[in-house]
């Protein structure tokens, strides 16, 4: 048994339950037809949760421990890297089908970006001082990723093509999430 879950993740394909597990810095992966663990996959410090990627072939893992992101492949169930992460990180959030990835880092104020191709951090996104980001979801077909800044009542709009960011200022007090109809709805 895992002990110190932090969060459950399905598959795309729903066969495997990965299980980020806080208290043993690892994700496990449990088969979901035969209710067994398949492997324990040793990560960052403090796994937040996996995120699948939108094609299928990569879980994503914050670990706020060490303040890195651990890359699994998600038919191998193999790490295949780790990149360098940010402070307090709340969620993950694709575009272009699952290459591109966004990690909110709520401690630093910023998104960060990586190239899940290349497995490579590509940039970062500071959203400024006074923001508190929380959750975000990505459009449809996936060329925007929304976030939410609870300490500004601001909703920051990022261009997946451009990465380029349009704030919308006062969209009601204490704003957590983002929820779009058909979109990848990603949170905490």
């Amino acid at each position: 048994p895992a002990k110190g879950v932090a969060n459950v993740t399905l598959t795309l394909d729903e066969k495997f339950a990965y299980i980020a597990t806080g208290d043993a810095n690892s994700v496990t992966v449990l088969d979901t037809a035969t209710d067994k663990i398949i492997r324990t996959i040793p990560v960052g410090l403090d796994p937040w949760r996996a995120y699948a990627s939108p094609d299928g072939k990569h879980m994503i893992v914050p670990n706020n421990g060490d303040q890195t992101v651990s890359v699994i492949d998600a038919k191998s169930h193999a790490l295949v890297a780790t990149l360098p992460g940010g402070a307090d990180m709340t969620g993950v959030n694709f575009g272009k089908a699952g290459d591109k990835g966004y990690v909110i880092s709520r401690g630093s104020s910023k998104v960060l970006i990586y190239d899940f191709s290349a497995l490579a951090k590509i940039g970062e996104l500071d959203m400024g001082e006074g923001t508190r980001l929380e959750t975000a979801s990505t459009s449809p077909a996936g060329t925007k990723i929304y976030v939410a800044s609870s300490s500004d009542n601001s909703l920051y709009v990022i261009n997946v093509e451009s990465d380029q960011v349009k704030r919308i200022k006062d969209v009601g007090n204490f704003p957590w999430g983002v929820s779009i109809y058909q979109g990848q709805n990603y949170c905490h």
